[in-house]
């Protein structure tokens, strides 16, 4: 293959790569372990490195810390890093695997089979250290099979910077170094002492990492406990699905192809089957059966287990011919791109990212959020995370409904505190909601007068609101061009059935009569989208205690004059035109609402 060609080949397959994962990052959401270390992060490297728990090394919080110092803190551009650290982990474990079956199609297979395991799609989409250690990895084998191979000194110290650097990222890596001296102990035991200086240079960069959590954090400690472990066949059964994810059948018929083909070609069991044999098979034999005293013996600390996979999959690929061994690459391509069950990766989930944004647009200013007090909900730093991502001017999270016009109440549906909706719902009409039942998030507004203005007849009119044609709010004055429509929104309540039918008028006096208006009964509206129970046809069925809203329309003539006018209502007896008395009216009987400004050339 020509230099160019393989240029274009490279570029083509980790384009794939960062495909796969970029069509995942708007799907998924972040556990609160995710947003938990995003949370850690919001500090100078020195209160991040003070702020980093007893069980973990800093590194991997500084790298995120520096990344949403320069991208922000958006969920979306956040995962973008741990998609673009594994491409290159993945150019790594090409070189690799080009320098140990010396075939492009065998490296490429391995690099496609490594991504397409289901646990290396989630660590490579996931906001944790883990996504940084299947990186690095296939860096620090390639460096241990050049060191011993060549013998020169510097693949010598550079292995001992990348261990270094694993340690630094999870302290779970130690496991991993158990494959670093079995690949000596088979291929190079001549050699074996040639590791004091990697070593050396590893221990003398974590020796401060490991005198500042012997004794700076001892204290810090918490009993971690280990889920219970299933028979040892189901354990491994359990363990490599969680590994290959949604195709785990068709994983264990590739393992199995790929091991009676090597054995066939090997016509023997080498020292590379044996290599491979105890990296994906036996290690994880020995962690089950000494998880009592390691706790080790889950996926996650395990990822090292899934490079040995692609790996053992490379290597039966370069026995292929060569229209086969093509095929494999582009199959294995293929397999990045079939869905996986991240979220049951993840536990705890909660909709913050897809909901709250989607409250974002519909929240004004005063509008506050109560959580029931049964609500499983999230987290105090979930809610501080997120707040600051769609609320940037501040979310206000009250105790208690209190007198508040607007509030988004959060529950679990069918859990709530009954007491508790009760406040949220007293002189308040459901609006719009989001979310699904564990994560519902419902508007209730109140009239913009809780107290209202009561008329002689037993009406009682709550104020007015401004809206455009989508219902939303208009805050601010009122003012509008020729042409243009008025939509207003009219609260009312009655002190007791009423004993007859009236009519209610929007008046906007002009010149020597009426500019506009709007005369009629009361047109009722459901503020719900999805309300379906029918309104009162008659305004002699208005129950006292409920609040009722219409909505009407003044239409401004085209064209008119540049002019500021004043919004009346009347409400009167339509049989003989009477004007009903309230408090703060006019000598007319018109009580005033709104001033409206209409700019005209």
């Amino acid at each position: 293959m020509s230099h160019q060609r393989r240029v274009f080949v490279a570029a083509l397959l980790f384009f794939l790569l960062a495909l796969s994962r970029f069509m995942l990052l708007h799907q998924i959401e972040f556990d609160p372990d995710e947003v938990w270390n995003i949370w850690q992060t919001f500090g100078s490297p020195s209160q991040i490195i003070a702020w980093t728990p007893y069980d973990w090394p800093p590194l991997s919080f500084l790298v995120l810390g520096g990344w949403q110092s320069m991208v922000g803190i958006h969920p979306l551009i956040l995962r973008v890093l741990p998609t673009l650290t594994f491409l290159l982990g993945a150019a790594f474990a090409y070189r690799l695997a080009k320098d140990s079956y010396q075939q492009e199609s065998a490296a490429w297979g391995a690099v496609l089979a490594y991504g397409a395991l289901g646990y290396i799609v989630f660590l490579s989409t996931n906001l944790r250290g883990y996504y940084l250690l299947i990186a690095i990895f296939p860096l620090v084998l390639w460096l241990v099979k050049r060191y011993f191979e060549t013998d020169k000194l510097k693949y010598g110290v550079l292995l001992g910077v990348a261990m270094a650097l694993l340690f630094y990222i999870a302290f779970t890596a130690v496991l991993a170094f158990a494959i670093l001296g079995l690949y000596t102990l088979l291929f190079h035991w001549r050699k074996v002492l040639r590791w004091w200086l990697p070593g050396a240079v590893s221990l003398l960069l974590v020796l401060p990492l490991l005198l500042d959590k012997a004794l700076n954090q001892a204290g810090r400690r918490a009993a971690i406990g280990s889920p219970d472990l299933l028979p040892y066949p189901q354990a491994m059964l359990d363990l490599f699905q969680q590994f290959t994810g949604t195709l785990f059948p068709l994983w264990l018929l590739i393992i199995g192809i790929c091991i009676v083909w090597l054995l066939w070609r090997q016509r023997r069991f080498s020292n590379r089957l044996l290599f491979f044999a105890i990296w994906v098979f036996a290690t994880p034999t020995f962690l089950h059966i000494f998880d009592k005293w390691l706790a080790f013996f889950q996926a996650r600390y395990m990822w090292w287990i899934l490079f040995g996979i692609a790996l053992l999959v490379g290597w039966a690929i370069s026995f292929l011919p060569r229209k086969l061994a093509v095929g494999a690459v582009v199959f294995f391509a293929i397999l990045n791109f079939v869905p996986q069950p991240l979220d049951d990766y993840r536990f705890g989930l909660l909709p913050f990212e897809k909901y709250l944004s989607a409250v974002s647009d519909d929240m004004r200013p005063g509008d506050v959020l109560v959580i029931d007090p049964n609500c499983p909900c999230g987290r105090p730093y979930q809610w501080d995370y997120y707040s600051q991502v769609y609320f940037p001017n501040g979310l206000a999270i009250v105790d208690t409904p209190s007198d508040y016009r607007r509030v988004w109440y959060l529950r679990a549906d069918g859990w709530e505190d009954e007491a508790f909706r009760s406040q949220v719902e007293q002189g308040r009409i459901a609006s719009i909601f989001q979310g699904p039942w564990n994560f519902l998030i419902r508007l209730y507004v109140g009239p913009p007068d809780a107290a209202g203005i009561p008329f002689d007849n037993g009406l009682r009119f709550h104020g007015v609101d401004v809206v455009d044609e989508d219902g939303n709010l208009i805050p601010g004055l009122l003012a509008k061009r020729e042409g243009e429509a008025v939509r207003l929104r009219l609260w009312w309540s009655v002190d007791k059935p009423l004993d007859a039918e009236y009519s209610v008028a929007l008046h906007v006096p002009g010149g020597d009569g009426l500019f506009m208006q709007s005369d009629g009964a009361p047109q009722l509206i459901h503020l719900s989208p999805v309300a379906n129970e029918p309104l009162p046809q008659s305004m002699t069925q208005w129950q006292s205690g409920q609040l009722y809203v219409e909505e009407r329309v003044l239409q401004i003539p085209f064209p008119t004059n540049a002019q500021d006018y004043d919004i009346y209502l009347i409400v009167y007896q339509w049989w003989d035109g009477q004007r009903i008395s309230a408090p703060g009216q006019d000598e007319q009987n018109r009580l005033k609402l709104l001033p409206l400004s209409i700019k005209a050339w």
